[in-house]
């Protein structure tokens, strides 16, 4: 399989999962009882477990291609992990309660005594307003009688699939990392893959990880720059690439770009002042148009 065709298959997946995602909580409305966030999370499981399995097959077919093209053996590629119904109440419960706002800050609820209590379910809502949305954010308190606002159902929503697709697309991440943790060695080389960017969502943590190049075994445990190779982030779209040692891989380039981005900006920085000043110059190489280079070609 042809990275091009791996994207265009997982984008349709993704796609799809976000569909009935969205269709799934304008049905039942935004949970605001345990109860109700159980119902919504049965009736969304299914979909997330099919789009688990569709995309750790896919991850199979792009790794096979990979092995194929190095002169590796297929490696024997690990089963989805399991994923149960209580993750997906726990992606409900973190995508309806926020950190309650400032009262310092403008917001609007829609409780008689304009209180909020301290444990009510809320989201964060863009203010329609063109104006207004430039400089302020309302909060919204969901409560049984606006739980089906269609307002508050896309903010939750919205949220809810930025996490369910991160969810499904990690079975295809993890039959690249588990194959090369189960290969190792081939023939005296060493086998691992690194992290490379799609260029659709590049941001400064994800191009600092690739910036770190492949990850072997042997190597796992270390932290060289902070932050973990496996961390991938809602609305991330890094992929991994498999690796061996002695070979050109998908990728070496760009990487070797961002490594050298990372040494100019980080000289003088140390901590997590190296990432802010890392992000800055990404952000300035990406304004001048000048980004295309830490980004491989698709196939």
């Amino acid at each position: 399989m042809k990275r091009s065709q791996f994207r265009r298959l997982m984008d349709i997946l993704l796609r799809t999962l976000g569909r009935q995602t969205r269709r799934t909580i304008q049905q039942y409305g935004v949970p605001v009882t345990d109860a109700q966030r159980v119902e919504v999370a049965t009736a969304l499981l299914p979909h997330i477990q099919r789009a688990r399995l569709q995309s750790h097959a896919l991850g199979v077919q792009l790794l096979e291609a990979q092995a194929d093209g190095m002169g590796l053996p297929m490696p024997e590629v690990a089963p989805v992990r399991p994923y149960e119904r209580q993750a997906v109440v726990t992606v409900l419960e973190n995508v309806t309660r926020v950190e309650k706002p400032s009262r310092t800050g403008p917001s609007v609820t829609v409780t008689d005594d304009n209180e909020i209590p301290d444990d009510a379910p809320r989201v964060s809502v863009t203010v329609l307003d063109p104006v207004t949305r430039r400089d302020s954010r309302v909060t919204v308190e969901v409560t049984e009688d606006n739980r089906r606002d269609p307002e508050v159902v896309k903010v939750v929503a919205d949220k809810a699939v930025a996490v369910v697709e991160r969810h499904a697309r990690m079975p295809s991440r993890e039959a690249v990392t588990d194959a090369a943790d189960a290969v190792d060695e081939y023939r005296g080389a060493k086998v691992g893959w690194a992290r490379v960017l799609t260029g659709a969502e590049s941001c400064g943590f994800c191009a600092m990880l690739a910036s770190r190049g492949p990850v072997y075994k042997s190597e796992q445990t270390a932290s060289r720059i902070g932050g973990s190779q496996k961390a991938f982030h809602d609305n991330c779209d890094c992929e991994t690439v498999l690796v061996r040692e002695d070979e050109d891989w998908v990728g070496q380039e760009a990487y070797e770009e961002l490594e050298k981005l990372w040494i100019a900006a980080t000289q003088t920085t140390s901590g997590k002042a190296s990432l802010k000043s890392f992000t800055a110059a990404l952000n300035h190489e990406i304004a001048n148009g000048d980004a295309g280079r830490f980004v491989p070609d698709i196939d």
